[in-house]
């Protein structure tokens, strides 16, 4: 390794260290969470390696790597490489309380069933935004190639077109020399 890739990967560590430190101090992260951007980042991925040939100075790229999707637009948490800590590490949210057999009465119910109801629609939309966005993007990917295929081609014409000019042009430069040549002198 290069003393540059060395100082590179260096100064990133050290970038690192005092984010986290900048984190602690304001009060924005506990032990897990610190722990979890260690782990985070200090974890080679897939995409480590080309990510960090073409980025050595930020160690912390790959974490925003590109990665492939299998043609759905589902979102899978498990997948993440945070899952497994966001759900430990996030005490903002409020865990359910199970309301007791006695407590359950018509509105109790009603209300589960218009949230139960609100909760199937809201993913019936998101589906259906999904769908379309794959629909758009299919359509916006099929256009591209149309336009790429007929920029390829109007650049093949041009490179043509010159071709065929230079080659005229080359015709008529020897076609005038060769009328110089030849110009009658009147003899007396």
């Amino acid at each position: 390794m290069s003393s540059v890739h060395l100082f590179a990967r260096v100064s990133a560590r050290k970038m690192a260290t005092e984010f986290q430190q900048q984190l602690a101090a304001g009060g924005l992260c506990n032990a897990e969470s610190i722990k979890a951007f260690n782990q985070m980042y200090n974890t080679p991925g897939f995409y480590d390696k080309n990510i960090q040939q073409t980025y050595p100075m930020f160690p912390f790229m790959p974490h925003f790597a590109t990665y492939p999707t299998t043609g759905t637009s589902s979102f899978s948490p498990s997948a993440s490489s945070t899952s497994s800590t966001s759900s430990t590490t996030n005490p903002s949210k409020k865990k359910p309380v199970p309301v007791p057999e006695k407590d359950k009465d018509n509105t109790y119910y009603e209300r589960r069933r218009r949230n139960n109801e609100a909760a199937r629609k809201s993913r019936e939309q998101r589906r259906k935004q999904d769908l379309d966005n794959e629909v758009k993007v299919r359509h916006l990917m099929d256009e591209n190639a149309k336009l790429l295929a007929f920029v390829h081609q109007l650049t093949m014409e041009n490179n043509n077109m010159k071709y065929q000019l230079a080659q005229q042009s080359m015709q008529l430069s020897q076609v005038n020399s060769v009328d110089q040549t030849h110009v009658n002198i009147p003899t007396f």
